[in-house]
Parts: structure tokens; C-alpha cells; sequence
């Protein structure tokens, strides 16, 4: 049987080790960019063009637009918010059948069904 003391010992090694593992020095590097809901996001441009950029950042090279109306899948949202003219919002990953890149969110309407922004695309092209 062993004593007490040698217990003791042993689990102040065990702590000692485990405390030394643990580094204060690493740093956690989190994601800019967070997942949306599991359910589908849709969205609507709704200034007569929405610039489209490569990344959510507006010195990011334009690729495209979007015109009022046009109806695109939301892949995500960024973490951050930017400001632009006063209105702070996030950056949305958008897609269609042309383009896959950020917009700004004062150019859009965000909806959670394809059939919500289909039926707000054609209240807006009348």
C-alpha cells in the first residue's frame, strides 16, 4: 500500500505537468467570417446597383453588380460591421447565376425564403 505522502507527490507532479501544458502564450486566431442559420438566407439588391466585391472590404476590387431587383443566395455575413456615409452594417457573401462575392449591407434586403425575395423582387420591378 503506498503512503500518503507519495500520493500527494504524485498528484502534485500530475498538476505541475498539466498546469506547464497549458501556454498562456498561444494565441486564438477565431474566424472573421460567421455561418449563418441552417435554413436558407436570401437577399434582394435594392439600390439600382449594388457593387459587388471580391472581399468585405470597399478598397476590394469591384467585380460586378447587382441590379434592384435581382434575387441572390446569402452564404454568409462577416463578423464585423463597416461604416459607409454614417449607416453601419456587415458584408454579405452573395450569390447567383454571375457572380459570388460581398455587398455591402445598406444595398440589400435580407429574406428567409427564396420565395419571400422573389415575391419583394417583383414589388420592386413594377
Amino acid at each position: 500500500m503506498t503512503s500518503p505522502l507519495y500520493r500527494i507527490i504524485i498528484t502534485i507532479g500530475i498538476l505541475v505537468t498539466s498546469l506547464l501544458a497549458c501556454s498562456s502564450d498561444r494565441e486564438l486566431s477565431l474566424p472573421e467570417i460567421r455561418a449563418l442559420s441552417n435554413r436558407a438566407e436570401w437577399a434582394v439588391a435594392q439600390d439600382s446597383y449594388v457593387r459587388v466585391h471580391r472581399q468585405a472590404d470597399l478598397t476590394s476590387p469591384v467585380i460586378g453588380h447587382f441590379r434592384r431587383g435581382d434575387v441572390v443566395a446569402v452564404i454568409r455575413e462577416s463578423a464585423f460591421t463597416d461604416e459607409i456615409d454614417g449607416r453601419y452594417r456587415r458584408w454579405y457573401q452573395v450569390t447567383n447565376d454571375l457572380f459570388d462575392g460581398w455587398v455591402f449591407g445598406t444595398g440589400i434586403v435580407l429574406y428567409d425564403s427564396r420565395e419571400q425575395a422573389s415575391n419583394a423582387s417583383g414589388a420592386m420591378q413594377r
